[in-house]
């Protein structure tokens, strides 16, 4: 992995805080930041997809409008896991088998910064999603977690 690569480079989970400043700042999901994993230099580059309302679910507390942006990954040096017959994540393997992952952020309550509440993509194997749980942590104005009287 070539040094001159990796200055100003994020670690994954910051890219996606990155992208979440931008839309709390109303610049929307249209991003391209260059990440370092620590064994691969890549690029992850969001793009607006619209506003969608997320159903309420039994898997997610989550339920309302929520900006969806696309996540595509462009690899730029380093060593990849898998095999050369089964690869995905360059250009000839991403040809062959493109996937197509969505990004969905949205305030917790109205005066809140943006978080991720779903995720979904395709594998090769399947299409899977990851949804918001639970909120846990959050301070009202007065320091004090909402609904909280003491």
């Amino acid at each position: 992995m070539p040094e001159n690569l990796r200055p100003n480079t994020v670690d994954p989970m910051s890219a996606v805080v990155v992208v979440l400043q931008a839309v709390a700042q109303g610049q929307g999901c249209k991003a391209t930041v260059p990440v370092y994993d620590g064994r691969q230099r890549y690029d992850l580059s969001f793009t607006p997809k619209g506003t969608e309302d997320i159903a309420k679910s039994d898997l997610s507390v989550f339920a309302g409008p929520a900006q969806a942006c696309g996540l595509d990954f462009k690899p730029v040096a380093g060593r990849w896991k898998e095999d050369r017959a089964r690869r995905d994540r360059d250009e000839e393997g991403r040809r062959r088998n493109p996937r197509d992952v969505t990004l969905w952020v949205a305030p917790a309550q109205a005066d809140r910064p943006p978080l991720p509440v779903r995720l979904e993509s395709d594998s090769p194997w399947a299409r899977w999603w990851s949804t918001c749980p639970g909120w846990s942590g959050w301070a009202g104005k007065n320091g004090r977690r909402p609904g909280r009287s003491d």
